[in-house]
């Protein structure tokens, strides 16, 4: 299962994915949960993402990541938990919250802490590809599941 974050309104048990206890940087523990939307789902149409989503590999994201922060926000402030959703598209889209809140400026601080160290500014870059490489194959593995799914699909 995942990391119990509380009970609903409705007295459902609620867990998010997992739990990250931090670092220097966090002062609080960090709940996270974790999705792989599909922009052209008929689900998203009507949320505007179909319509943009071969334009933007982000699209359907930020529906996704608003359901889930309204799903577990406030059960995680409880606890003294931040909470994040980390959504990915099926097309190799991240989510903003993410993003915007824990990628962009760990990778920041990363080539910062290298340049201090006299490091290039290519190593940061690497490693960042790295698991950049790493969540696409996560993203190719669900896309191929979804795959294999719908084709064992009988009428």
């Amino acid at each position: 299962m995942g990391t119990h974050v509380g009970t609903s309104a409705d007295g459902k048990s609620k867990h998010t994915d997992g739990q990250v206890w931090g670092s220097l940087s966090w002062l609080r523990r960090l709940a996270i949960d974790v999705s792989i939307v599909n922009p052209t789902a008929v689900s998203h149409s009507g949320a505007g993402a179909c319509g943009e989503s071969f334009l933007n590999p982000n699209a359907g994201t930020r529906a996704a990541e608003e359901t889930k922060t309204k799903k577990y926000k406030l059960l995680c402030e409880q606890r003294g938990m931040d909470f994040v959703p980390i959504v990915f598209t099926t097309s190799g889209g991240m989510g903003e919250q993410f993003q915007r809140r824990y990628w962009n400026p760990h990778w920041i601080r990363v080539a910062e802490e290298d340049e201090a160290m006299k490091i290039g500014p290519w190593v940061a870059r690497k490693r960042k590809a790295f698991w950049e490489a790493r969540f696409a194959v996560a993203v190719a593995n669900c896309n191929a599941r979804m795959i294999s799914r719908s084709q064992h699909i009988t009428d």
